[in-house]
């Protein structure tokens, strides 16, 4: 099988105007198969990999060397022509090596993944139809296309191809309904004896029918040259170099090739597949076949599962087919002339038409209207302009269907107001009651993903309906949370600037939370932030966010007189009746405590709670790592302890007071004589403080509400 596809390449190449360097191109190919073949099963992380010259990157090769040939053609310099189509083989695998290999090296086999599905399958296609094409090529000598159709149906020139054609239909419905590993060189043998059966009965002599194109010439014995440095001075490098584009196609279709044959060997064998080191080994085996004066080759899915399904449990499989590609080439060159080029032709056309019955035919069912219709632009393009057209074509609107539904993805994860979420500074009662009744003046919007023109400007959109619109409750502060932003490229980086002149305009403050070094330093260019601005602010995340915004509302209704109130005037607000609230004092231990004063430490036992007159304190996680996480931050009219001094568990966190601070603390032990004493002063204390719980409760259900959405 290895020397049959390997034969039928090289015809691809070498046929029409390049038929009479068909021996050397069948040399080039088989020395490619002896290197590619051995050097990959070696080194392939599958011990049954099969690898040689495939049909697909050699459809684009015949394109090459066709055009090549067409070009050179007027010169009349015979050896220049095969020269240049040399060396372009040679070079191509070259070229192809040393991609291959760098794509491995770096790791970057997983980019397979990126591609467009609906590119792959219009690729796919249109390598189907390059094949379909050039087995006509191989057949009769013309290429498939509507110029060439009254030629391919005169009577010399159909029975060249349609026994072919017949034979690739045929190969197409067996195959589809039966696989077994010895269907297919199974039918290829029958055809072989078919074809010299005929000839028998037709008594036409072998050496007549390869002269009248029906059997393959024979390669050159050992002594023929398949690489000589003195053909690079005949090279028409001018010609060469205009084939720059469809040498960078088929580099692509290589890669493709190799990394959609590795992923599909894992599946169908369950068998996990290295892709870099894939890529590695089809890059050196290209790189030694190149600089040997071979062609392109590289791991083939189909015959390695072959060679599974036949059995084959090492790597000696595949260095045993290399061996006998080497035979054929060093001695057995004859006898490839009772090979029919019918038979060859069928073979590539059955291999074209599988990849169109699968992305023309099956993929209608698959695939969506919109993919589908890709794939078929994609082939047309193939068919009509040329290979590389096609895959521009299909990457360009794969590329403006992804900017176009990606941009009506909603940037906005979640729209939450200050009055549904707070920050984490504990406020006195009455000031918790205002930020209620004024946290509709914060608005905060959480932003996702990547955000680009398309989604900022939905996001510019979003906002001047929110700030324009009517029947909407004003707002003061407009807060962008970037907490889950990926990144965003420059042109997204206009459309904060038209958001901030929007807030501008209408007197809302913009505020910036959870900005990456990278996102704020586009802002920054963009014109967006200014240090010296503002109108805008940046906090690290979107809880000092919010406690900023909380605390400007407060300045403006005037409740900062409330840090001033002593704490008998506290309590009364909070709990007490008047009559109680000296009695309750009695019970608790002034404390006036320094910035930077630890009140508990993570892990000590609680002997004692605290009420902060004034001042303020936060509360730290201390992190295995060392480092510190804020859990929250108290101010005047609140209680910090309590939990710990019911549930008698160590301290879970420390407490540091942020600025000189006025505490009083109840101890255990005051609290018992409280229970004892006056028991009705401790049940009203004691409610107090199932209602300071439920209130720290609901925040951190809000807060975790927030994270999960």
């Amino acid at each position: 099988m290895i020397v049959v596809s390997s034969v039928s390449c090289a015809v691809l190449v070498f046929s029409g105007d390049l038929e009479p360097y068909l021996p050397a191109g069948i040399g080039s190919a088989l020395v490619s198969a002896i290197l590619v073949a051995g050097f990959v099963a070696v080194n392939s992380s599958f011990r049954f990999a099969i690898a040689c010259p495939d049909p697909a990157p050699s459809a684009i090769l015949a394109i090459m060397a066709a055009t090549i040939a067409s070009q050179l053609k007027p010169l009349g310099s015979a050896s220049t022509t095969f020269a240049t189509v040399w060396v372009s083989l040679t070079l191509s695998a070259i070229c192809v090596g040393i991609f291959l290999f760098t794509l491995g090296h770096f790791r970057l086999g997983r980019w397979i993944r990126f591609l467009p599905y609906p590119v792959i399958g219009g690729f796919l296609a249109g390598t189907g139809w390059l094949l379909a094409q050039g087995a006509f090529t191989v057949m009769a000598g013309i290429p498939l296309s509507f110029a060439q159709l009254p030629y391919l149906f005169q009577a010399d020139t159909l029975w060249r191809w349609l026994p072919g054609v017949l034979f690739g239909v045929l190969l197409l419905a067996v195959l589809n309904r039966y696989h077994h590993f010895w269907v297919l060189p199974s039918l290829l043998l029958a055809a072989i004896v078919l074809s010299h059966g005929v000839l028998g009965l037709t008594g036409i002599p072998l050496s007549e029918a390869s002269l009248q194109g029906w059997f393959l010439a024979p390669i050159p014995n050992r002594s023929g040259q398949f690489w000589s440095l003195t053909l690079l001075g005949q090279v028409n490098w001018s010609v060469l170099l205009g084939q720059v584009g469809n040498l960078i196609a088929m580099t692509g279709v290589v890669a493709i090739n190799v990394l959609l044959d590795a992923t599909g060997t894992e599946i169908a064998a369950q068998q996990d597949a290295d892709l870099d080191q894939e890529l590695q080994a089809n890059g050196t085996a290209n790189l030694m076949a190149g600089l040997c004066g071979g062609m392109i080759g590289h791991f083939i899915m189909s015959f390695s599962l072959l060679n599974q399904k036949a059995g084959a449990r090492s790597r000696l499989a595949g260095m045993t087919a290399a061996l006998l590609c080497g035979f054929v080439l060093w001695q057995g060159g004859g006898l490839l002339i009772y090979l029919p080029k019918a038979v060859l032709g069928g073979l590539l056309l059955y291999l074209g038409l599988e990849l169109l019955f699968e992305w023309v035919y099956v993929a209608w069912s698959k695939l969506s209207r919109l993919d589908y219709a890709l794939v078929i632009i994609i082939l047309v393009m193939i068919a009509v302009v040329d290979f590389l057209a096609g895959i521009g074509m299909g990457l360009l609107i794969a590329c403006l269907l992804f900017v176009f539904n990606y941009s009506r993805f909603n940037v906005i994860k979640h729209v939450i107001s200050g009055a549904e979420q707070s920050s984490s500074f504990s406020r006195s009662f009455k000031e918790q009651k205002l930020l209620q009744e004024k946290g509709h003046q914060i608005l905060i919007l959480c932003l996702q993903a990547y955000i680009f023109f398309g989604t900022a400007n939905t996001l510019l959109e979003y906002v001047r309906q929110r700030i324009e619109g009517v029947d909407r409750p004003p707002i003061r502060f407009l807060i962008l949370d970037f907490r889950l932003v990926s990144s965003l490229d420059s042109s997204a980086a206009f459309s904060f600037v038209k958001i901030k002149q929007l807030t501008a305009k209408h007197g809302v403050t913009l505020v910036f939370s959870h900005l990456s070094a990278p996102i704020q330093q586009k802002l920054m260019e963009g014109g967006c932030l200014d240090p010296q601005d503002k109108q805008s602010q940046v906090f690290s995340d979107l809880d000092h966010s919010i406690e900023w915004c909380e605390n400007k509302i407060l300045q403006k209704e005037g409740s900062t007189c409330d840090l001033l109130l002593p704490l008998a005037q506290q309590l009364q607000d909070l709990f007490l009746s008047e009559e109680q609230v000296p009695r309750f004092i009695s019970y608790l231990e002034p404390l006036e405590a320094p910035a930077d004063y630890c009140v508990f430490r993570q892990g000590e036992l609680p002997e004692i709670l605290y009420f902060i007159e004034s001042g303020q304190v936060t509360i730290w996680l201390e992190l295995p790592s060392g480092k510190k996480a804020r859990l929250r931050t108290m101010g005047s009219g609140t209680i910090i302890g309590e939990m710990g001094l019911y549930t008698g568990e160590p301290r879970s966190a420390s407490v540091i007071t942020d600025q000189p601070s006025q505490l009083y603390g109840l101890s255990a032990q005051a609290l018992q004589t409280m229970q004892t004493e006056s028991p009705e002063l401790a049940n009203a204390f004691q409610k107090f403080v199932i209602c300071t719980l439920s209130e720290r409760l609901a925040h951190r259900e809000k807060k975790l509400q927030a994270l999960l959405l």
